[in-house]
């Protein structure tokens, strides 16, 4: 799965490297309920989190837009 992530953060990047700023891509990240947590808050959060955080050392700016009800989260590049 962090492979996966990973793999995916590398495309929106070079996606807003193509399109400049005029690209504005949601990602929407949905936790199970049966996913591990650490403190109550999914482990999987953490991992993309840390992937956006690694990125943003090449200029790539992230936002986390909100928290639904059902514990997925919506990430803006």
């Amino acid at each position: 799965m962090k492979d996966y992530l990973r793999n995916l953060l590398k495309i929106l990047y070079i996606l807003k490297i193509v399109f400049r700023d005029s690209l504005s891509i949601n990602m929407e990240v949905v936790f199970g309920r049966g996913l591990h947590s650490e403190n109550k808050i999914p482990v999987l959060k953490y991992v993309v989190l840390r992937q956006a955080k690694k990125y943003r050392d090449f200029g790539y700016k992230y936002r986390l837009n909100k928290k639904t009800a059902n514990g997925s989260m919506i990430i803006t590049f």
